[in-house]
């Protein structure tokens, strides 16, 4: 992967909108028993917990809760706490999740939180838009500015 920086007096400057290619993988998976009555619909919740390397590296925990329609498929929202190195620069932040999925497919996409980021990615902003069957090591792409 080519280097998206540049050096000026010995310190590093990014671009303002950076692409990263990353990936992950789910480590673990706990749903929630499900809240259903025939007049409210069905929701569920779960607990997922990522490893995601690449350009980014490190660990994202995120609780969804999804709104199950009559066709089988869902609305659905989460928040991912990310601990991570990217760039060479350590720290963490906040995705918001909100997306759709069937049997087939999930879109979504990922913004991160404004204000969330810690450590040196400080002030960090961007997001992911995600589609993607099932499959157990999913690629991403990652618009961020820093």
């Amino acid at each position: 992967m080519r280097r998206l920086e540049e050096e000026r007096e010995g310190v590093r400057t990014y671009p303002k909108d950076i692409i990263f290619k990353f990936s992950y993988i789910v480590i673990y998976c706990d749903n929630y028993e499900p809240k259903e009555s025939e007049e409210n619909g069905k929701l569920t919740r779960a607990h997922v917990t990522k490893s995601y390397s690449g350009g980014l590296q490190g660990e994202g925990v995120v609780e969804y809760l999804m709104a199950y329609k009559s066709d089988g498929s869902a609305s659905f929202v989460g928040y991912e706490t990310i601990s991570c190195v990217l760039n060479e620069k350590s720290g963490g932040f906040v995705f918001e999740h909100r997306g759709l999925f069937n049997d087939v497919t999930v879109d979504s996409t990922w913004s991160i939180v404004a204000g969330s980021g810690t450590g040196a990615l400080s002030g960090i902003s961007g997001e992911v838009k995600f589609s993607a069957g099932h499959q157990e090591e999913y690629a991403i792409t990652f618009n961020y500015e820093l």
